[in-house]
């Protein structure tokens, strides 16, 4: 029997994590494959929640541009070419990691809608939006989408699973800080290491564990630290501060709990969308963007956060979409089944 749908993604956990939850309410009564990233298993694995009856999961070769990239690229292809040959629907959470299915995908002529989950149009999805049937947008206005494919752009919204709202507590999370770690992992410790009636939730990288265990410890800061944090939701709904990156999904998250947020973009990200990002929440008011060059700053606007505990994020829902993996779903099975 031909699988509906199937679901690519890999990367950081802003692509693979809404990813999963689609997976995970697909399943529920769709035959329906995801295919991710070896390097995601361990670190999300814990995320699955699916049925095994309608769902399943390939973990694909970790591909990069290095002098294997043919080599895994071909490799790819020809161990999921099964796989897609068999699917109806392509849904695509952009990244490196989806090139080669993508591509297998245009030659079987397959339909794929592509998800794009910053504010600018990232390259992978750009080289094939001639080829797909619908852009999926997570921001209000993407950049960089030339005006022909206008037609093909559909607001669907950003994935994320929201809590009840609860009052914040005495809580700062330093939270997905996957790409230019460094800032995060020594940097900003060294400044929350002086704060001492808070909990810090620290998401960090795996081979900085112990040396931020102890950092914090010796500096009489009680802090929790962890790789990745499989309650990050009701993390950030206690946080009065957050402390992040300027991924679309770290956004989000932000936006849907109206928290006061720190927020660092990595500056070497592709098309500068981090910070792009970033700065359509600066716009209505709904954050703090401080740039890598600037970082001491951040002391300054903790301390402000700290003495000030009312939210400045009420604007951030004119930003971009937030819905739940139900709403997305509905919305996704509309498209393909018109």
């Amino acid at each position: 029997m031909k699988n509906n749908i199937l679901i690519v993604t890999g990367g950081t956990g802003g692509h693979i994590l809404p990813a999963i939850n689609i997976f995970n309410e697909l399943s529920k009564d769709r035959s329906v494959i995801l295919i991710i990233n070896k390097n995601a298993k361990n670190k999300f694995f814990n995320f699955l929640n699916y049925n095994p009856n309608k769902g399943r999961v390939i973990f694909s070769e970790n591909i990069s541009y290095s002098w294997k990239f043919l080599y895994i690229f071909l490799k790819t292809i020809l161990l999921n070419f099964k796989y897609v040959y068999n699917s109806k629907y392509i849904l695509s959470f952009s990244s490196l990691h989806t090139l080669p299915i993508l591509f297998l995908s245009v030659l079987l002529r397959k339909k794929i809608y592509l998800q794009e989950l910053d504010s600018v149009i990232n390259r992978t999805n750009r080289v094939f939006l001639f080829f797909v049937d619908k852009i999926l947008t997570n921001f209000f206005h993407t950049n960089d989408i030339p005006k022909k494919y206008n037609k093909k752009i559909y607001n669907i919204g950003v994935v994320i699973n929201k809590l009840s709202i609860v009052d914040s507590k005495n809580v700062i999370f330093v939270m997905g800080a996957t790409n230019g770690w460094e800032i995060f992992d020594k940097k900003i410790s060294n400044i929350l290491g002086n704060i001492k009636n808070y909990i810090i939730y620290h998401n960090c990288r795996k081979e900085n564990l112990k040396y931020l265990e102890n950092f914090y410890k010796n500096m009489g800061v009680k802090a929790i630290v962890s790789e990745y944090f499989k309650n990050y939701e009701y993390i950030i709904s206690i946080s009065r501060i957050i402390i992040t990156r300027g991924g679309a999904y770290s956004l989000a998250y932000i936006c849907a709990y109206n928290k006061n947020a720190i927020i660092i973009p990595w500056e070497k990200a592709v098309n500068n969308h981090q910070f792009i990002n970033s700065k359509k929440v600066l716009d209505v008011n709904g954050g703090i963007v401080v740039e890598e060059k600037n970082i001491n700053n951040i002391s300054k606007y903790i301390n402000y956060f700290l003495k000030n505990t009312s939210s400045i994020g009420g604007n951030m829902n004119k930003v971009f979409k937030v819905v739940d993996a139900n709403k997305y779903v509905y919305e996704f099975l509309k498209l393909i089944e018109r």
